[in-house]
């Protein structure tokens, strides 16, 4: 799209100096190319800055992905060690009550 951008302006520009609306002069054709060359490189930029926003959203993305995973990986340790906590806190009052039963 910008190419077509680029064409029709030096279009307008060239219809622009024919119609008389802009003076032919050496200083105003290099001003023209200066500033067509100052779009390029700005529309180059952006592109480029556009494609590494998008990979930066694209790495975030995993990172989150990876962060969820984690939590849950952790979540899932806690309650497993929780459960063992439980089940040791149940076998030693299930001892100590059958000590005080035989006792």
């Amino acid at each position: 799209m910008h190419a077509d951008n680029v064409i029709q302006l030096r279009k307008r520009l060239t219809d622009a100096f024919q119609m008389g609306l802009l003076e032919q002069s050496e200083g105003n054709e290099l001003l023209q190319t200066v500033l067509i060359q100052i779009l390029n490189e700005a529309e180059q930029e952006k592109t480029r800055h556009q494609a590494a926003a998008q990979k930066m959203r694209e790495q975030a993305a995993a990172e989150e992905a990876q962060a969820k995973a984690m939590g849950a990986v952790s979540s899932i340790v806690f309650n497993v060690m929780n459960g063992f906590i439980t089940k040791a806190q149940q076998v030693h009052e299930e001892e100590a009550e059958r000590a005080e039963a035989e006792g």
